[in-house]
């Protein structure tokens, strides 16, 4: 479940002292009565494909571990595995990617939000006629 919700920031200053010298300090605080709603409307597009990312990060991750693999570095979009392991992880990588696409993400999303607000929206784009089951064949769609 992901909560997205973007509040007003609020500035204070602060007085500190800091070497001897009496300076301001400025500290950020949310004004937690309201949503900038303007704000949420903006970030849902790179929240989505974030998610995205981070689910596919996940899946990799768990496969990897069922594979015996347990040195590992992964940060957002970067994975990283000892040499000998660079083979399993490009498979985990096609293999977890192919899982999560080869379902429209994008109307599973719409139907979701649709649910929850109680309200219709409009049709998602069409898809095109890209077969993602390629991607299981590719030599680079992770390098």
């Amino acid at each position: 479940k992901v909560s997205h919700e973007y509040l007003p920031r609020v500035m204070r200053r602060s007085l500190t002292w800091l070497y001897n010298v009496q300076s301001n300090a400025y500290f950020q605080e949310h004004n937690v009565s309201q949503i900038d709603s303007r704000r949420a409307e903006q970030s849902i597009p790179p929240n989505y494909i974030h998610s995205l990312d981070a689910s596919h990060m996940i899946l990799c991750l768990q496969k990897l571990i069922e594979w015996g693999i347990e040195s590992f570095s992964m940060i957002h979009d970067s994975y990283g595995v000892a040499a000998p392991d660079v083979n399993l992880m490009r498979t985990a990588i096609k293999e977890t990617f192919y899982d999560i696409h080869k379902c429209n993400q994008l109307d599973r999303f719409k139907l979701d939000i649709e649910e929850q607000l109680r309200t219709r929206l409009p049709s998602t784009p069409e898809v095109g006629d890209l077969d993602i089951g390629l991607v299981l064949e590719s030599d680079y769609l992770f390098s």
